[in-house]
């Protein structure tokens, strides 16, 4: 890939900062530089480690290390399915074209999403896209896979803290003599094998669910009244119960809609919740930051909320493992909520401008509010005592 001249734009990301980046990020010190490949031809870095031993020894940084962060955290708030090599190369088709869209769309329709996608994340006037702008086409692949093992890695660690939660989360009804049942051992025993998920996995248009709807969920097919017959099969694009706060309203269909409280939690699990270290009946014992912490994310994206609803879809569902009929239809669910996000209607992006403000109420209550007054403490409390006696004990200062 030849070198690339990078337009000047005001657009620079927060993330860069938080990845720890060393590369400088002056857009004129990347334009009087010349690129060097990732991982070729630059001055060796190396970072001490401490051993088992106590002892410190020099460990050989990874340049490529900063690229699957990036991808960790693109699989987590902007596209968990989506091939990063095809959000890259949207931004670069951008910059060669003098950041003008494409007469041709090469994307499936998601060209303008694949640059924001980079925009939001990366800058583009940041080193680190500079140097993916003039990478040769064996360093860009590096720079992809790169991305893509961090993208996995965010996709696992998030299947992992949803699988837990809902674990715990879900009511899974009770047995004939009281006791609370516990989740299926197996998972297979989940889906619409089960009354417990199937209620919550059901399409909403079928409303509540029957002995004789669960015949027909087991079966793959979703009953309705309309012109086309009384059954067809589901599949991800359907709106299910769990998506909703509230039953659905048929009259209004927004109403509720990406509310549902499974959601809510599972969002928490995966961003706000530290890893290995939650409880979720309230009390969490916190021993590290969160996952959007660490991201400096503040507010909620409409990928993030997609990438939730499909783990907890995954969560909920009887598949084992990503399999690659199972990945399709993840990625369905994946795609439909994504969609709803881009929706060119008046009525609709009133609805979403007020849904991600409802989610940054509930995610990242400080941000919307303001950071919490610190407490000034009791009448009895050293804070107090100490002020006092210091306003007790001023001396006057004699004034010339």
């Amino acid at each position: 890939m030849p070198p690339r001249t990078l337009q000047p734009l005001s657009q620079t990301s927060s993330l860069e900062h938080a990845l720890n980046r060393t590369l400088s990020s002056s857009p004129s010190s990347m334009r009087s530089k010349s690129p060097t490949p990732i991982g070729k031809g630059r001055k060796r870095v190396y970072i001490e480690e401490l051993t088992a031993s106590g002892k410190l020894k020099k460990k050989k940084a990874n340049n490529l290390s900063a690229y699957s962060a990036l991808g960790r955290h693109i699989g987590r708030a902007y596209a968990s399915w989506d091939s990063p090599g095809m959000i890259l190369m949207a931004a670069i088709d951008r910059a060669v074209n003098e950041w003008q869209p494409p007469t041709e769309d090469k994307y499936n329709g998601r060209e303008e999403r694949y640059f924001n996608i980079v925009k939001d994340t990366l800058g583009l006037e940041s080193r680190m896209f500079y140097d993916i702008l003039n990478a040769d086409n064996e360093t860009f692949q590096r720079i992809v896979e790169s991305i893509c093992e961090g993208q996995r890695g965010a996709r696992t660690a998030a299947t992992s803290s949803v699988m837990d939660f809902i674990n715990g989360a879900v009511k899974w009804g009770t047995s004939p003599n009281g006791e609370a049942l516990k989740p299926p051992a197996n998972k297979s025993e989940r889906g619409f094998y089960h009354p417990t998920t199937a209620a919550l996995l059901a399409p909403v248009e079928m409303g509540p669910v029957t002995e004789s709807m669960l015949a027909a969920l087991k079966r793959g097919m979703m009953t309705f009244e309309g012109e086309d017959g009384d059954e067809k099969p589901i599949d991800g694009t359907e709106f299910m119960n769990f998506y909703y706060l509230s039953p659905f309203d048929p009259v209004e269909p927004f109403e509720g809609l990406l509310k549902g409280p499974l959601l809510v939690q599972a969002y928490k699990a995966i961003f706000v919740a530290p890893s290995a270290a939650s409880d979720y009946g309230g009390y969490c014992r916190s021993t590290s930051k969160g996952t959007a912490a660490k991201c400096n994310m503040f507010h909620v994206t409409p990928g993030s909320i997609a990438n939730t609803v499909s783990q907890v879809y995954y969560a909920l569902q009887t598949f084992s493992s990503y399999a690659h009929n199972m990945h399709r239809e993840i990625e369905e669910v994946y795609d439909s909520i994504y969609a709803i996000f881009e929706l060119d209607d008046e009525d609709v992006q009133e609805y979403i401008k007020e849904l991600l403000q409802w989610w940054d109420n509930q995610i990242f209550p400080q941000q919307c509010h303001g950071l919490p007054k610190v407490s000034e403490g009791s009448k009895s409390s050293s804070l107090t005592r100490l002020s006092k006696h210091f306003k007790e004990n001023v001396v006057p200062v004699a004034r010339k």
